[in-house]
C-alpha cells in the first residue's frame, strides 16, 4: 500500500473513531434540571431516540461502511496483483561425461550420461568431468515484477531426497552469462535461460541414483521456489 492510499485509510478512521466519540457522549442521559429541561425540548422519533442522535448514528453507518469499503478495496486490489504463480518450463536437457580416447589420451569425446555408466570401472577409469544442460522458461503471472536468487541445479532421488546440489551458469536468451544470485522476472512476460554446469567423477553415482533434475531458488521475502525441470533417465 503505496503512502497516499495509507493516508486515506488513516483519515476514515479517525474520522470514524471522532464520531463513535461524540455518539458516547450525546448518548448519556441528563445528569443536571438544566440538561433534563433541554432533553426533554428535544425531537424524538417513535423509539425515543434523539433527531441527533438518530443523524450521528447515521453518519458514523456511512463514514463505516466508507472506511470498510476503502480498505477493501485496497486489500482486493494488492491480493489481485499478487495472484498467479512462477510458471516454469524444462526442456532439451542432455547431460554428458568426457571420455578420454584410449588410443590417443590427448584427445576426449563427450558421451551421454547413463545411468549404469557409474557401475563400470573401464568407463569410470577414462571418464573426466560431466556436464549438464537445461533451457529453463519462466512466466510470471502477477501484475508485479518479481525475481529469483540463489538459483541452484538440484538432482533428486524417487523419495525426494536431495543427491547433489550445484551452482549453475545461468546463460540469457542472447548469450550473455548471468550471475545465479539474482534473475528478474517481469510482470506477464516470458523469461528463456539456459542452466549449465559441471560434476566432477565422484559425483557420478549419486547422480546415477538420481531420478528428477529440479531449479531451486528464493523469490523475495525468502519464500522458497523449487520447480522440475527434467525426469531422467526416460
Amino acid at each position: 500500500m503505496n503512502l497516499p492510499r495509507r493516508r486515506v485509510v488513516v483519515a476514515l478512521a479517525i474520522a470514524a473513531l471522532l464520531v463513535l466519540i461524540a455518539i458516547a457522549g450525546i448518548g448519556r442521559g441528563p445528569n443536571t434540571p438544566l440538561e433534563e429541561k433541554a432533553g426533554n425540548g428535544t425531537a424524538q422519533d417513535g423509539r425515543g431516540v434523539s433527531a441527533s442522535t438518530a443523524t450521528l448514528l447515521a453518519a458514523s453507518l456511512a463514514v463505516t461502511g466508507t472506511l470498510l469499503g476503502a480498505g477493501l478495496g485496497l486489500f482486493g486490489d494488492r491480493y489481485l496483483r499478487h495472484r498467479g504463480d512462477i510458471v516454469c518450463r524444462g526442456s532439451d536437457w542432455s547431460m554428458t561425461y568426457t571420455l578420454r580416447d584410449l588410443s590417443t589420451p590427448v584427445n576426449t569425446r563427450p558421451v551421454q550420461f547413463s545411468r549404469s555408466m557409474s557401475a563400470n570401472a573401464l568407463v569410470m577409469e577414462r571418464a573426466e568431468h560431466g556436464n549438464y544442460f537445461c533451457s529453463v522458461k519462466l512466466f510470471n503471472e502477477t501484475e508485479v515484477a518479481t525475481g529469483l536468487r540463489d538459483i541452484r541445479v538440484v538432482f533428486t532421488d524417487d523419495s525426494a531426497a536431495t543427491e547433489k546440489v550445484y551452482v549453475p551458469q545461468v546463460i540469457g536468451s542472447r548469450g550473455v552469462l548471468a550471475e545465479p544470485d539474482v534473475l528478474n522476472l517481469p510482470s506477464r512476460q516470458w523469461v528463456n535461460v539456459r542452466l549449465e554446469g559441471q560434476v566432477e567423477t565422484e559425483d557420478f553415482e549419486a547422480l546415477a541414483r538420481s531420478t528428477t533434475a529440479k531449479v531451486r531458488a528464493w523469490l523475495p521475502k525468502d519464500k522458497p521456489f523449487e520447480r522440475r525441470i527434467a525426469v531422467l533417465w526416460d
